[in-house]
Formats: structure tokens, sequence, C-alpha cells
């Protein structure tokens, strides 16, 4: 498996409208991305440096792919338009972080 996490970093000049962001723009990626390999979408909200401290970020999504080559595929085909809609939702920076993912037992 592979991820792709997006994070938008809170600062006191950024909006972010959380109610577009999970139920318009996250329908999208899954509508554009679940063909193309998306498996899951984690989504973190309150992200702080010890629990109940200050946010680090408005949020953070990771997109779980089958593998990374289908991450490619599904960036390739319709990042430009999961992108575009990003103003519609916040005046953050999106950081992207990209990994190999191992899902171990407890």
């Amino acid at each position: 498996m592979y991820c792709l996490t997006v994070s938008y970093p809170k600062t006191e000049n950024d909006h972010f409208d959380f109610d577009y962001y999970e139920n318009s723009h996250l329908a999208l990626v899954k509508d554009k991305f679940s063909p193309l390999g998306l498996q899951h979408m984690v989504l973190r909200t309150n992200v702080g440096s010890k629990p109940g401290g200050d946010d680090l970020f408005f949020a953070s999504v990771d997109l779980v792919f089958d593998s990374v080559e289908s991450m490619n595929i599904a960036l390739t085909s319709a990042g430009k338009e999961i992108n575009a809609d990003i103003v519609n939702y916040t005046s953050a920076r999106a950081k992207y972080a990209f990994s190999a993912l191992s899902l171990l037992s407890s």
C-alpha cells in the first residue's frame, strides 16, 4: 500500500471551511480516486502537539492507495481537478508527504 498525506497547517491568517472540505472536497477525492486504486481515507482533525494542545493543522488526510503506481495514475488523471477545488475551502497552503504503508496487527 502507498499513502499520500495532505496536511493544512493552521495559521492565524488562513481560513478553512470544514463543512465544504468534509462534504464536498473529500467526496470529489473519493469519486475521482476510488476507481483508480484509492482504498481508504483517514481524516484527522484537532491535530496538536499534545492532547488538548493548540492545533498544528486545520486538518490532515491520508489517502491510502493499493500501490504507488495506482496513486501516480490517480494524480495524473484527476490531481489537477482536485487541486483546483482547494480554493473553495481554504487559503492554507497544503503540505504533501508520501510514504509506503504497512498495516500491522495489534
